[in-house]
């Protein structure tokens, strides 16, 4: 485990197990009774995008936060949600959001999608992040985004909180829009190319109009989903409809022309 003190904030970083859960102080520690009650992740049930058990937000700023966070997943798929709890007892925030992020999301990919913003009555703000995210947040990014929201005037949780659930949803939107960019392109160009190699191929291989058809549709299923999915079914399933569609065509029409052609 390696801990680093950023200079100039009472901040410290720490990664376990290839994830980073990052512990700052928001604003100083709130006036909190020395009686308060630990609350343990496995007591807590989601309330939904927004669960502020420690009720350090009022209505205005959840559904803020809450609207973000719909936001993102209707963009991208991805789970982010903000937790506030008066205290977080022996564990760190981000401990405190790991247990949450495992119990919270029954579903393997569910979990590795989703991220849990945690603050506790201390100020100090923890992340539960799962491996998908990880990937596409980087622990540099996060730590600018929490340093931006520091920056906001006041001595309110709320405003800060918004800033820093909006900075994170941006960065996991417009990573998640490249990743399908990516893949977008290379099914079109690459599918386009295989198309007309294997169209070429086998009207140059076959006299009868029918087989070439036939290999042209084959050829045509297998190389759109080999670009597209990559041997996963779950992106498979997900594969625009119009995209088969229009590459199959575009195979037909070309394959009955060069036919015709050749015929003449």
């Amino acid at each position: 485990m390696d801990t680093v003190q950023q200079p100039g904030t009472s901040s410290s970083y720490r990664r376990h197990r290839g994830r980073f859960a990052l512990c700052a102080t928001l604003l100083g520690a709130l006036a909190l009774s020395s009686a308060a009650r630990a609350q343990s992740p496995r007591e807590l049930k989601q309330r939904g995008y927004v669960n502020d058990f420690g009720n350090f937000l009022n209505a205005e700023e959840s559904s803020q936060i809450g609207a973000i966070c719909q936001a993102l997943e209707a963009r991208s798929g991805d789970h982010l949600l903000v937790v506030t709890v008066a205290t977080s007892g022996n564990l760190t925030p981000g401990q405190f959001g790991e247990q949450l992020r495992t119990t919270w999301f029954a579903s393997a990919d569910d979990r590795e999608r989703a991220m849990i913003i945690v603050l506790n009555g201390l100020g100090k703000v923890g992340v539960g992040i799962g491996s998908t995210l990880e990937e596409r947040l980087t622990q540099d990014q996060f730590t600018a985004a929490l340093q931006e929201s520091l920056a906001v005037p006041g001595d309110q949780y709320g405003p800060k909180m918004i800033l820093l659930v909006q900075r994170v949803a941006e960065l996991l939107g417009s990573a998640a829009d490249r990743a399908k960019a990516v893949r977008s392109g290379g099914v079109t160009l690459g599918g386009l190319i295989i198309l007309l190699l294997a169209s070429v191929a086998i009207v140059l291989s076959s006299a009868n109009p029918i087989r070439k058809v036939s290999g042209v549709f084959v050829f045509t299923v297998l190389g759109t989903i080999v670009l597209t999915t990559g041997n996963n079914s779950a992106e498979l399933l997900s594969m625009p409809t119009w995209m088969l569609v229009a590459g199959v065509g575009i195979a037909l029409v070309v394959t009955i022309g060069m036919a015709l052609a050749r015929n003449r």
